[in-house]
């Protein structure tokens, strides 16, 4: 028999499950996990090569500032292309945000590529966590377990995954590309000239919020167990709010 059970306790359980999956995917399809030193826009036309110091100086005109950034799989920066063929004026360059990896390999460093297998585990993992959650309000038990305390360990186990993940991340700057962003002195623990960005403060508090919500499980699990919600079933209730 199935009986809608709707306490305090396991609706914030339910929709905390849910914020925190929405805050990994943002953290994780934004680019603002590194942030370089801020760079002049500039305009150009007939532009062919991104190296503005084999340009002529002529075909050059200061616009505006931006912040190059870098993230896992996305980055942002100043895209130059060349004026129209009859074009009159100078080209502005946008800046664009795109990703800029066409396979897994192409993420820039080992230790990133690492991560994204724990942080994907991880995701994978909260996703199904917050699928479940949903169903609690109608089915409190799974395989005669409590669904909430299964829950909640999983999410402790996806939280050790992302904790992993993000000490992957620093391991990484010593790729390539992240030297490109911020500077030679760019090395592993080291970010040079870049600082962090607002996408990976999200992780890391998506990452405190997993484990809040592993504690919240129990909670969730005491609620819609106590004697209050036993005595509403005893008089044939199926939709069940208590708070």
């Amino acid at each position: 028999m199935c009986y809608v059970i709707i306490t305090i306790r396991s609706l914030f359980w339910t929709l905390l499950s849910i914020a925190i999956v929405l805050g990994h995917l943002v953290a994780l399809m934004t680019s603002y996990w590194l942030l370089g030193e801020e760079e002049m826009l500039l305009g150009s036309s007939n532009l062919y090569s991104t190296d503005n110091s084999t340009l002529p100086v002529d075909v050059l005109e200061p616009s505006d500032t931006y912040t190059p950034t870098l993230g896992i799989f996305v980055r942002c920066s100043q895209i130059f292309r060349a004026a129209e063929p009859d074009a009159s004026e100078p080209v502005l360059n946008p800046v664009e945000c795109t990703s800029y990896i066409n396979s897994f390999m192409d993420i820039p460093s080992g230790f990133w590529r690492a991560l994204a297998v724990f942080y994907g585990a991880g995701f994978f993992v909260l996703v199904v966590v917050a699928l479940l959650s949903v169903f609690s309000l109608c089915f409190q038990s799974l395989c005669k377990k409590s669904l909430f305390t299964v829950c909640g360990a999983i999410q402790a186990m996806a939280g050790l995954l992302i904790i992993i993940s993000l000490v992957l991340f620093p391991a990484g700057w010593g790729a390539e590309r992240v030297q490109n962003l911020c500077g030679t002195d760019a090395a592993p623990f080291e970010l040079g000239t870049c600082s962090l960005g607002w996408s990976f403060y999200v992780a890391v508090g998506a990452t405190v919020g997993t484990f809040v919500t592993a504690v919240l499980s129990v909670q969730a699990e005491i609620a819609t167990s106590s004697d209050d919600i036993q005595d509403e079933i005893s008089q044939g209730k199926y939709i069940i709010c208590l708070p």
